[in-house]
């Protein structure tokens, strides 16, 4: 391939729920879909005349769901966002020097799947009636959240450099006064009542948006959750789907020493609920699960995602030290030196 030439131009064109935008090294141009569809990226090849000499240049037009604001990524370029997302939690973490680190990083690549492949909210739709919500029920792992949020664009990223600080918004658990968090949360087992509440009100009001949540395991023995999980199923609320975080530990020991919930797809299921269980950290599996909802019509979903505890930085995977450890230093650079080679690997 000869060398690009230098690139300027835009152009756009409009189909059934989407917008593009064709970015080219050399000239703009536009392009009409012949059929209605959702969301779509890829990379073309474009031959420029200059002359007697014709030169090839990269070229990408994406497509994006103008009800989500979400662009579409292949598996590899989700992974390497997963990568990233773990880099500026630990990254937050420091800075403020408290956090819930281990969570964090087990339920990141669920967040990930969720805002960049499954909801269908962004920062101009957030106070749309029509929107799906997103209820973060182990509020302890906010960081996770935050940086998701602002890499969806609902605020600068640079406040969390803020995060935990005196009158910071970025406190330590979710709050409304943060854009793109639909509700307080941090007292365990309250996340799943919540949003029954709003599958139940998206159904009185005839709408179509669907409800998720992101609970721990280690928030299972909380009553609440089982109240909301009958009610969930009494009412047959096919437009709800419950996300369990089973990372096996909590802040003290193993779940299962603590309060034992095992077997949980045996009991959401005697509770009326439609079971799929997945590996937590695998995307393929994480997409296909969330694209199959609802598992099984008139019964609200759950997904029990297997995970590891502080995924992704091999001192910290399965360690109940990092339930809410921060990294030193060394501990730092060793971190983010890993993801580095884990950033690495996922562009090959």
């Amino acid at each position: 391939m000869k060398n690009p030439l230098p690139l300027s131009g835009e152009g756009s064109g409009k189909g059934a729920n989407c917008r593009f935008t064709i970015h080219d090294c050399r000239k703009s141009a536009s392009l009409e879909p012949e059929r209605p569809f959702h969301v779509c990226r890829f990379t073309f090849h474009v031959t420029a005349r200059l002359g007697n000499s014709a030169t090839i240049a990269d070229c990408r037009f994406t497509i994006a769901d103008s009800r989500k604001n979400t662009l579409i990524m292949n598996k590899n370029e989700l992974t390497k966002r997963s990568v990233d997302y773990r880099k500026k939690i630990l990254k937050y973490i420091v800075g403020a020097n408290a956090g819930h680190t281990g969570g964090s990083l087990s339920c990141i690549d669920i967040l990930n799947v969720l805002y960049n492949h499954v909801l269908k909210v962004s920062p101009q739709t957030f106070t749309s009636p029509d929107r799906d919500r997103y209820i973060q029920s182990k509020g302890h792992c906010v960081e996770a959240l935050f940086v998701v949020l602002a890499d969806k664009g609902f605020f600068p990223e640079e406040h969390l450099e803020t995060l935990c600080k005196y009158r910071s918004h970025y406190i330590g658990h979710p709050t409304k006064k943060v854009k793109g968090v639909e509700q307080n949360t941090g007292a365990l087992g309250h996340g799943l009542p919540i949003a029954v509440g709003n599958a139940i009100a998206a159904k009185l009001d005839k709408k179509d948006y669907k409800v998720y949540t992101l609970m721990g395991d280690g928030e299972l023995p909380e009553g609440s959750n089982w109240e909301a999980a009958l009610t969930a199923a009494h009412y047959k609320l096919d437009n709800l789907c419950a996300i369990v975080d089973k990372n096996t530990l909590q802040i003290t020991a193993p779940t299962a020493e603590v309060c034992n919930t095992d077997p949980l797809d045996e009991k959401w299921k005697a509770f009326g609920w439609a079971v799929k269980e997945v590996d937590g950290h695998n995307i393929e599996a994480l997409k296909e699960a969330f694209d199959s909802l609802p598992f099984e019509p008139g019964k609200p979903s759950v997904i029990i995602a297997h995970t590891v505890k502080g995924k992704g930085v091999s001192f910290m995977e399965n360690n109940l030290k990092w339930h809410h450890g921060v990294p030193n230093k060394e501990e730092y650079q060793l971190a983010m030196s890993e993801l580095e080679n884990s950033m690495l690997n996922a562009a090959v």
